[in-house]
This record gives structure tokens, C-alpha cells and sequence, in this order.
């Protein structure tokens, strides 16, 4: 058996698909009061509730009347016993008070585009009052509960209509938030919010005559209807609509300032985005996702975090209706405010009468804006202010790039490395992601005449040898002005130290990445310049004494990467930079080096290839342990 017991308006009764008619409006009372009850009800309280005004023993006999025609058409769903009654439905029952306002009570608590769904789904079985159009005059009990039961519900749809609104409207979603405010307004007519809320939110999106067209429908609805006049929440925003100022809050949406006719952003010019289209749709969609509200950008120096950055901001600005701001760590001063250095990001003037913190805030609150904070790595220090940010301006978002993610639980991630570099591209078929990059900027500089086999060759073992490094590819892309390729190949490869073509920014990048490690770890990370490119974490620990969890930190710092077989590398410019540091340290150096000989020697007498001795116990124990691995 399947039955649907709907309360909510006009009482319905489905019984396997059917409708079912109880002739009696009490055995309908009846039923109502039992399904919402959670324990058994003693026959004593329901004669009460339904015949106060008789005697007890008339009244028992009514109440005996009632329970034959609930055994007579619905002998399932109800369980008569000597002294009491109580609902007992089978599997198959719904009943739709207790639906609405479970979904209710969990849907406000979920993710905004869930929670969207799960509201008006509860709102579409909220059909009308509780027990619409059945009265029982001479039930004064069950009156005045079935009173208090329709208050309680028309105030739970009530909420709901608050949260849903205030969820569409931060999503941006403007007929279906005008939809559910109309709605609400019919469930609710000599109510003042709804009309606040649709006052609200024509003057958010601009539409002023059909704001104040609605305060003086709100206002005729109070003269005529009520004979009063309308509440203080309904005159300030009246004001501040007609004074074209903020709105002030409403239910559940927030002090808004009107958005202008031309987005305000101070982005930089776009650059065409090569090979990282994939990264790109990911970065789009994450900041789409309101629960993703700070996107951290991270990778070594170089490899391109803020052209992916500003690319994104360009594919968003649309979205955001108070516009898209960039601000520049790298030229601002580490000892300066993160709130100062904002306000200047977004043009706002300082004011001295209070701090700049209380003024970001307050001028952020009811904004829905993206800022971009590019090259964050020496504000680690004041990250934690973003958080509150955050928090206090529920329309921001941030897209931050960064060497190393700022350790904050509302920050997501997004790690880049180098391009595509396939090891031979005849074998592929296709252009890899590095060698497209290397041919748009040869084609920007003016090489319009295209390069034949031997230099395409060459131009892919270019990209191959600055492992897909976008900074390293465009600055030897701009050698080819005035050379073959060939000869850019030939120059890396004897050389072999990329940093000397780098310019005095690009070796700058890489200082500060150093200038931010202490001590220890600016030793391990130079002395690991001693090894080729590849080595296990047993090799790095004999020959620098660096344990997991500091490998791991200098990983976090775009410093080293670990690949898919646990091994561990140095990309090849970081290692040139790390071998310079390690130079002006001869003691390290000599350190270094003689572990690695060591190492090396350990290593080849435990597979047997040399006789001589090992030079310690420890270092067989390192190679024996590695074996095993």
C-alpha cells in the first residue's frame, strides 16, 4: 500500500494513486492531528480535543464513530487500541508537513546551488495553509492547535522564501529571484517584507520606477487594508532608493551599492593564453562555485601564474557586477598594509578619521567584485587578514598566484608547472604545448618566414631543456631574432647556465624565492645542486641530512618537484641557481660534494661493481633500505 497524506491546503488523500474521501471532516481532523503526532494519543485527549463541550461519555461515543470510519476506508494507517490510538503507516507513506519541513530545515544549511534546489523544491508543497478550509466550531482544542500548527508553517515558508531569494540574488539569478519574491508576496499579502524585498531588488538591479512603484503599492496595501503606516525598515530603504544610496539591508540580503552602467576594473591588457586552456576552464569554474571563494595560483618563478591569472579575470569580469581589480605585490613594499595597498588597488581614497582596515570593509560589503593579488610570496605575514575579508564581504572574491599556498582553510589550490614537452614530436604527431608558445612569440617578434625541419628540431629540444618553463621559452624565442634556433640550442647546451640570458627581473624572482627559506633550508636546497637532476629521498638525505617533511616544504615553495615514482628533481634552472648559492659557500660545496662520493662509491659496492671499502655503515644502511624500494 502507498498512501500521500497532503496537509498543506485543501486536505487530499491518496491511497495507492486514488483519492480517498472521509466523510466525516473530524475523522479528516483526526487523522491530521495523528500523522503529526510522534507518540500514541490517549482516547481520553482526542475526546477532549474534538468534544470539549460534551460529556465524556457522549463524547467517547463520538470519538468511537470516528475511529469506525478510519477503520472502514483507512485501516493501514491508523492502529486503535483499548485506550489509545496512534498512526502507523505503512512504508510507502508520505506526508507532506513533515517533508516541508525537513527540506526546509536541511536545505538552509547546505551549499548555495544546493540549497537553491532543495528551498523550492519545500516551497512547491507548501500549497496553501495548514488544513485550508476545514473548520470545526465546536472543537475549540483542535482549532487552536490546528491555529498555532499554520502559524508555525506559514512562518517556516516565510524563511524559506528569505533564504531562497537571498540565494538567487547571489547568484545572480534575476527571474527566478523576482519569481520567488512575487510568490512570497501572495503568500503573504499584508506583509511588509515582501514588498521590501522586491523594492529591494528592483533598485539593485537598477530598476527604479519599478522600486518605488511597489513602495506605493505597500503603501496603499497599509492605508486601505490596515489602516497604519509603514514600519521604519520600509522608509530607510524607500530614502535610500529615491537618494540613490546604498540599500540598507534586507532580511537576508545585504547593504548593496547599485552597480554603475561601466564595470570599473584595472586589469592589465590580456595576453593570449598557449597550452593552458585546461587550467584556465578550471580556475573559471572554481571561482564560479561560491563555496571556492579564494583561488591560490602556484608554481615556480616563470612559469606563467599571472598571465593565467589576468586570462581568468578577463573570461570573469562579466560576473562580477561591481567590477575586477589587479594589484601588484611585487612592486609594493613588504613592511605596508595589505589594507593600504588594497585601497589603492581599488582607487579608494584613505580616510584618516578611521582605520584603513574599517574602511576596506566597509567599502567591500555589499560589493560583488574579484581582486587578483598577484605575486603575493612576501605578504605571507599578513595573509591571515584575507580570511576576515572574506568573511565580512560575502560578495568578494579573491584569485591570488602565489610561489606557495598561504596555508589558509578558505584557500583553494591550483599547481602549475611547465608546459607540455613531448620527448620526440614526430612520434606524437601533433605540436606540443611549449612549442606552440615558442612559435606565437617568434611570430610577435616579426619572424614571419617560419622555420624549417632541423629547426623545428631544435626549437623542441629548446623547450625541452628549459623543461616548459613559459618565462624561458619566450625569452629564447626573442634570441631568434636574430639567430637560428640552432644556434640558441648550441648556446644552452655548452653553457649550459640559462640564467646569465635571464634579465635582471627574471634572477630576481628566484632571490626572493631564496630570501624566503631560512637558513637550513637554503643549505639543503644549494647542496642538492650536487646531484644531476634525479634522486631519491634516501640519496638527499645522505648527502644534504634533509628529512621528508623538509623536502616536502621546499616542494611547497615551488622550489622541487617529486614525479610519480617518489623520485625527486631540481628544475634545471632552479638547480643553476641553487648550484651559484652553493658556490659562495666552499665549505658546503666541499660538504656536499665529498657525501655525493661517498654515496656514489656505497652505492656501486653494494651491487657489487667495486671492492673497496664502504665508507660507513650508515650509508649501507641508506643504500640497503633504497634497494628495497
Amino acid at each position: 500500500m502507498a498512501a500521500s497524506l497532503s496537509w498543506l491546503g485543501t486536505p487530499q488523500l491518496i491511497i495507492n494513486g486514488y483519492q480517498t474521501e472521509l466523510e466525516r471532516r473530524k475523522a479528516v481532523a483526526l487523522l491530521a492531528y495523528l500523522s503529526l503526532s510522534k507518540t500514541p494519543v490517549s482516547r481520553d485527549v482526542l475526546a477532549t480535543l474534538f468534544w470539549s463541550q460534551s460529556e465524556r461519555e457522549q463524547a467517547m461515543a463520538n470519538l468511537r464513530r470516528v475511529f469506525f470510519v478510519l477503520n472502514r476506508v483507512v485501516p493501514e494507517l491508523v492502529r486503535i487500541e483499548r485506550k489509545s490510538a496512534e498512526f502507523s503507516p505503512p512504508p510507502n507513506t508520505t506526508i507532506d508537513v513533515i517533508l516541508f519541513e525537513r527540506q526546509v530545515m536541511d536545505g538552509i544549511k547546505l551549499p548555495i546551488a544546493q540549497r537553491v534546489a532543495a528551498l523550492h523544491d519545500a516551497l512547491m508543497l507548501y500549497r496553501g495553509d495548514f488544513l485550508e478550509g476545514l473548520t470545526l466550531p465546536d472543537s475549540y482544542a483542535f482549532e487552536s492547535w490546528q491555529v498555532q500548527k499554520s502559524a508555525e508553517l506559514h512562518a517556516l515558508a516565510q524563511e524559506a522564501y528569505r533564504e531562497l531569494i537571498a540565494a538567487l540574488f547571489q547568484l545572480r539569478r534575476q527571474d527566478a529571484m523576482f519569481q520567488q519574491a512575487l510568490l512570497w508576496l501572495a503568500l503573504a499579502p499584508q506583509s511588509e517584507e515582501p514588498y521590501r524585498t522586491l523594492m529591494y531588488l528592483h533598485a539593485a538591479c537598477g530598476q527604479q520606477h519599478e522600486a518605488i512603484a511597489y513602495y506605493d503599492r505597500c503603501l496603499d496595501m497599509l492605508q486601505k487594508q490596515l489602516e497604519t503606516v509603514p514600519e521604519p525598515a520600509t522608509l530607510r530603504l524607500y530614502e535610500a532608493i529615491i537618494g540613490h544610496a546604498p540599500l540598507p539591508a534586507t532580511g537576508y540580503l545585504p547593504v548593496h551599492t547599485r552597480q554603475t552602467k561601466r564595470k570599473p576594473t584595472t586589469l592589465p591588457m590580456r595576453v593570449e593564453v598557449i597550452g593552458r586552456e585546461s587550467q584556465l576552464d578550471q580556475i573559471c569554474n572554481q571561482l564560479i562555485d561560491l563555496q571556492r571563494r579564494m583561488l591560490t595560483i602556484k608554481g615556480m618563478g616563470g612559469v606563467g601564474k599571472s598571465v593565467l591569472a589576468i586570462a581568468a579575470a578577463h573570461q570573469l569580469q562579466d560576473k562580477y557586477s561591481d567590477g575586477v581589480f589587479f594589484c601588484d605585490f611585487a612592486a609594493q613594499s613588504a613592511n605596508r598594509s595589505l589594507f593600504d595597498i588594497l585601497l589603492d588597488a581599488l582607487t579608494v581614497k584613505s580616510l584618516s578619521q578611521i582605520s584603513a582596515e574599517q574602511q576596506l570593509v566597509a567599502y567591500l560589503k555589499g560589493r560583488h567584485l574579484l581582486l587578483i593579488l598577484d605575486n603575493f610570496d612576501h605578504f605571507h605575514s599578513q595573509a591571515s587578514h584575507l580570511v576576515r575579508l572574506l568573511q565580512e564581504c560575502t560578495y568578494l572574491d579573491l584569485l591570488v598566484t602565489a610561489r606557495a599556498r598561504l596555508g589558509l582553510r578558505a584557500e583553494w589550490n591550483i599547481q602549475l608547472d611547465g608546459l607540455q614537452c613531448p620527448v620526440d614530436v614526430n612520434e606524437t604527431g601533433q605540436m606540443s604545448e611549449a612549442v606552440r608558445l615558442f612559435l606565437r612569440q617568434s611570430v610577435r617578434l616579426g619572424n614571419q618566414a617560419g622555420w624549417n625541419g632541423e629547426e623545428m628540431a631544435a626549437i623542441e629540444q629548446i623547450c625541452q631543456h628549459v623543461e616548459g618553463l613559459p618565462r624561458a621559452i619566450n625569452l629564447a624565442a626573442e634570441w631568434t631574432d636574430g639567430m637560428s634556433p640552432l644556434y640558441v640550442l648550441e648556446d644552452l647546451q655548452e653553457g649550459d647556465d640559462f640564467l646569465d640570458f635571464l634579465t635582471q627581473e627574471g634572477r630576481h624572482m628566484f632571490e626572493i624565492s631564496w630570501q624566503q627559506l631560512a637558513p637550513r633550508f637554503q643549505k639543503i636546497l644549494a647542496q642538492l645542486s650536487v646531484f644531476e637532476r634525479v634522486f631519491d629521498r634516501h640519496a638527499a638525505r645522505f648527502v644534504t641530512g634533509a628529512s621528508l617533511p623538509q623536502m616536502a616544504r621546499l616542494a611547497e615553495h615551488s622550489l622541487l618537484q617529486q614525479s610519480a615514482d617518489g623520485n625527486w628533481r631540481l628544475h634545471r634552472i632552479i638547480k643553476q641557481f641553487a648550484a651559484r648559492k652553493l658556490s659562495q659557500q666552499p665549505t658546503d660545496l666541499m660538504e656536499a660534494t665529498a657525501r655525493l662520493e661517498q654515496y656514489q662509491v656505497a652505492k656501486l659496492n653494494l651491487r657489487g661493481y667495486m671492492t673497496t671499502e664502504i665508507p660507513s655503515s650508515q650509508s649501507l644502511a641508506y643504500f640497503a633500505d633504497s634497494e628495497q624500494h
